[in-house]
């Protein structure tokens, strides 16, 4: 609580810096997020390792539709619990967390703040690749793809992906991935050959030119 992050990028012409999340579900480093957040060539995820904040490159495990299974050779000490696909009911309260507005500090430094969100659940619909697909009236906005819709009792409902319109309004997109299907990829990944050891994140400073700043506040 009280602690911000100071991300420093370097200038990279006619590129656009975008952003996304990703939710820990097994204590050995396997994520999920929406597979759209993983469109650009390099990414990299911020993470919690227990004692301090570390950035890294996340290796693609597999992915359906818009839900991707990710991961880092790491321990995550907290990590969620899946919701059956029959715990997941209209109506009652979800919980988020998305991004504030972006608040320019300087001219190379923004403000992010992490900011808490809550709604209810207004429709569930199922699809053939046994994904199940939420609409909720959660007020989510650009970045905050890839985080976790979670109910009452901190068990993950689904993934947001995007956001809809009915009848001109807006409306939270989240999907609930088939469980058999994550079992499988990562019990086959655990399976498989010795894991490539994953890249880690280098500061890039460039002491000639200006990089743009972001800082991600956490209350």
């Amino acid at each position: 609580h009280g602690h911000t992050i100071g991300l420093e990028f370097k200038a990279e012409p006619n590129q656009i810096l975008t952003g996304g999340r990703a939710m820990a579900i097994a204590k050995d480093g396997y994520f999920l997020t929406a597979a759209h957040c993983l469109d650009s060539p390099i990414n990299y995820l911020v993470y919690f390792d227990g004692e301090t904040i570390r950035l890294e490159i996340p290796r693609m495990v597999s992915k359906c539709d818009d839900i991707a299974v990710i991961r880092l050779n790491v321990q995550s000490p907290d990590f969620f619990t899946l919701a059956q696909a029959g715990e997941i009911h209209q109506n009652p309260l979800v919980f988020t967390v998305g991004n504030s507005e972006t608040k320019e500090i300087s001219e190379n430094h923004v403000l992010q703040q992490e900011i808490c969100l809550a709604g209810k659940v207004q429709s569930i619909h199922s699809q053939a690749n046994g994904i199940k697909k939420i609409l909720s009236d959660l007020p989510v906005r650009n970045g905050d793809s890839g985080g976790g819709v979670a109910d009452e009792n901190g068990r993950l409902l689904g993934i947001h992906s995007g956001t809809d319109f009915i009848k001109k309004s807006p409306i939270a997109v989240a999907l609930h991935p088939d469980l058999n299907w994550v079992a499988r990829v990562i019990t086959q990944d655990r399976l498989s050959s010795v894991l490539e050891p994953p890249a880690t994140f280098q500061s890039v400073i460039d002491n000639q030119a200006k990089a743009p700043i972001l800082f991600i506040k956490f209350d």
